[in-house]
């Protein structure tokens, strides 16, 4: 999969985004 770099950056801000909620949430028992 080709990922544009500014698209990429994006996406790693939301995943780390997500990751910190679910920790605050607990939701991070994978």
């Amino acid at each position: 999969m080709i990922i544009i770099n500014d698209n990429h950056k994006d996406w790693k801000k939301n995943v780390q985004a997500f990751d910190h909620m679910a920790y605050i949430h607990g939701f991070n028992k994978l």
